[in-house]
């Protein structure tokens, strides 16, 4: 054991340091590679770095594809969801988290397989007060996830994903029911 986690995080690093998400048909190649260290028992070192690599390769797999999707960006929708956390009030805005129950585009109920499953929402002069728990729709318009590339500087994507928030936008309006 006292052999395996150093490996592990070896290969958990390796992946750390790629600037981009590598491609499925990346995933086949280690996968291929990690088989055939498989079938050679000495090669446990091997072993441990490919499957380090492998679940930092699902883990980020599984929180980017549940964000936006690039041809929803920008545009108006409606969502129905239900308002988490505590909103957050400045004076002249709510800035609050939903996750969502039900999207529409153009009067076009979306499956919810690869929609995001918390937005992190702004709400410009409101005409009501939201709480925390209440279920509401809105129609907004949301944006992916991504934050100023500033060495230093607080890293506001990062952070989104650490809340497993998947798109920001704003409220355009409330729909009429």
């Amino acid at each position: 054991m006292c052999k395996i986690a150093p490996l592990f995080l070896v290969g958990n690093l390796l992946f750390q340091v790629l600037p981009t998400i590598p491609s499925p048909v990346w995933l086949a190649v280690v996968l291929m590679v990690g088989l055939i260290l498989v079938t050679i028992r000495r090669l446990r070192v091997g072993i441990c770095i490919v499957a380090g690599f492998l679940l930092s390769w699902w883990q980020a797999d599984s929180i980017i594809s549940h964000t936006l999707p690039k041809n929803l960006e920008g545009k108006d929708v409606v969502i129905e969801g239900r308002v988490t956390g505590i909103p957050e009030w400045d004076g002249r805005r709510y800035r609050f988290d939903v996750k969502l129950q039900q999207f529409w585009k153009d009067g076009v109920r979306l499956m919810r397989d690869d929609l995001p499953e918390k937005v992190r929402l702004s709400w410009y002069h409101p005409q009501a007060s939201l709480h925390s728990g209440e279920v509401w729709r809105f129609g907004v318009r949301m944006k992916r996830p991504h934050g100023w590339r500033n060495p230093g500087g607080f890293d506001y994507e990062g952070w989104l994903y650490q809340h497993e928030i998947n798109a920001t936008g704003y409220v355009r309006k409330i729909p009429e029911p």
